[in-house]
Parts: C-alpha cells; structure tokens; sequence
C-alpha cells in the first residue's frame, strides 16, 4: 500500500540522517584527538592533508562546498580549483579550531610576536575594551578559537555580561559536545534559531549590552 511505502520510506531517511550524525560526530571526535596529538607547528600541514582527503574522498559536504562556489565562479574549471582550496583552508580551519584549551596561551603568544597579526590582535582587544567589536569572517573560519583567544583579554564584566548568539547545529550530537566545549570558554552563549530574534533577544536582557553572533547565526 501507498501508506506503507511512505512510512517505510520516512523510517529510511530518519536512519540515514541519524547514520550522518553518528559519522559526522565520530570524525569530529577522531579530528579533536589528531588536533591534540600534532605538534602546533605541524597543525597547518596536517589540516591541509585533511582538507585534501576530504576533497579526494568526495561525499554530501564535499558537494555542498562545490556548489556554493559554483554560484560564484563563470567556468567550471576556476570553481573546481576555488572548491579544492575551500576544502584545504577547511581542514586547516576544522584543526585549528579543535586545538586543546591548554594551547590557547602558546596561541595567543605566536599570534602577538607575528608582525600583522600582533598589530591586529591589540587593535582589536583595544577596540573590544572601549566598548565592543563586530568580527565578520568567511563562512569557513576559526569562528570558536576567537572568543576563547579574546576572553582572557577582555575585562571581567565584559566576560560576565557578554552573550554569543549561535544557532544550533543540526546534528545533536555535534551540537551537544559542541555547547559544553563552549562553556569552557567561560563566555555566556544563547541560542536562537534565526538572526530574526537578535533584537528580542537583546531586549529580554537590557543590562547585557554586548552581543555577538556565532558562525551559525548567519
């Protein structure tokens, strides 16, 4: 019967969504152990072997990336070469992202003896002193590094009344293991589905007059 089919049909692709999340969470997992276990010196050419492996295996994200960069590309063969340096940056961005809180201090260190970055990141601490910043990156980024880079940095109310807005992955897994490495972070997150509720938000607390948006909110 039509019915049955159908039901069938919706008990598979909840199986197979379900089978996405698992896997998806397990390479999350084993990339946290590998980003941990690389010297901090070889985490740039480890994530580009994995963005590479990425991109040779192929698969749904991998076809997601390639037809992102389509729509900005007028040949096929410009938004193959965009597609595979995407995956390349991803990779290095996915292990910079996943590095141990205990290497937050060697990072902050690298970044302020670097010339460009060093002058950046003082500016930018400066500005989040007087009274707040906007950070606006591409879509691939190391978007959970930076408030962990910043919060030791910040004064202590801006730390306490500050608000990161994110919108929740859509694997739970990923979303719950996510959260709780954010409250590590010692930063106050909330979570909103659309960007559409950042003034209501922001008006249900009047006393925290800083928010921000995680990587999800856009």
């Amino acid at each position: 019967p039509k019915c049955s089919r159908s039901s069938h049909r919706r008990l598979m692709q909840r199986w197979r969504a379900l089978l996405q999340d698992v896997a998806s969470y397990l390479a999350v997992r084993c990339l946290e152990l590998l980003a941990r276990a690389v010297p901090l010196a070889a985490v740039l050419p480890a994530g580009r072997a994995c963005g590479w492996l990425v991109a040779r295996a192929g698969g749904w994200r991998t076809g997601v990336v390639r037809s992102n960069v389509r729509s900005l590309c007028s040949s096929g063969e410009e938004a193959a070469a965009l597609g595979r340096r995407s995956l390349l940056h991803l990779g290095q961005a996915i292990l910079l992202t996943l590095q141990p809180p205990s290497r937050d201090e060697t990072l902050r260190r690298a970044l302020r003896c670097d010339p460009q970055c060093g002058a950046a990141l003082a500016e930018l601490v400066e500005d989040a002193r007087a009274g707040g910043v906007v950070v606006c990156s591409a879509h691939i980024g190391v978007w959970e590094l930076l408030p962990r880079l910043l919060a030791a940095q910040l004064p202590q109310c801006a730390v306490e009344q500050g608000r990161l807005v994110y919108r929740p992955l859509h694997s739970r897994l990923l979303d719950r293991w996510l959260r709780a490495r954010r409250r590590g972070a010692g930063l106050g997150w909330r979570c909103s589905r659309t960007t559409a509720a950042l003034p209501r938000l922001a008006a249900a607390e009047p006393s925290r007059n800083r928010l921000g948006t995680g990587p999800e909110a856009s």
